[in-house]
C-alpha cells in the first residue's frame, strides 16, 4: 500500500517510522483509517503538525476526511426522531408514507411532502 508522506507533519522521519509500523501492523485497513491511525499516534508520540490542525480522535478525524470527500450530512435515527417529535408524530409520518408511497419524509423537521 502507498501512502504519501504528508506536508502537513514537521517531523517527516518519525512521520516515516510510524507510517511503516502502522501498515505492518494493519495491512488490511483501508487508507483513511490507516492514515488516522499514523496521525494519532504521530500527535501522541509528541509530533508537530504545519498548520495547527489537532486531531482529537480517529473517529472524528475519519468523519471529518469522508465529510468533505463524500458530502455526508448527519441522519437522524427513529430513536433520535421520537425524542424530537414524539411518538404520535413519528407514528403519523409513517402512515402518510403508507397511503402515499412516492411521497418523501423530511425526518429532521418531521414533515410529509406529498408526491404529485
Amino acid at each position: 500500500m502507498e501512502i504519501q508522506s504528508s506536508n502537513n507533519h514537521l517531523d517527516l522521519d518519525l512521520y516515516e517510522k510510524i507510517k511503516e509500523d502502522v501498515i505492518t501492523k494493519y495491512p488490511d485497513y483501508n487508507i483513511y483509517h490507516i492514515k488516522s491511525i499514523i496521525d494519532e499516534k504521530y500527535k501522541k508520540i509528541g509530533g508537530k503538525f504545519r498548520n495547527d490542525k489537532h486531531i482529537d480522535t480517529m473517529k472524528s478525524y475519519v468523519n471529518d476526511l469522508l465529510t468533505k470527500k463524500y458530502d455526508i450530512t448527519p441522519t437522524i435515527t427513529s430513536v433520535d426522531m421520537i425524542k424530537k417529535h414524539g411518538q404520535k408524530k413519528f407514528i403519523a409520518l409513517q402512515l402518510c408514507k403508507e397511503v402515499d408511497p412516492k411521497g418523501n419524509i423530511d425526518w429532521i423537521n418531521g414533515r410529509f411532502m406529498e408526491s404529485c
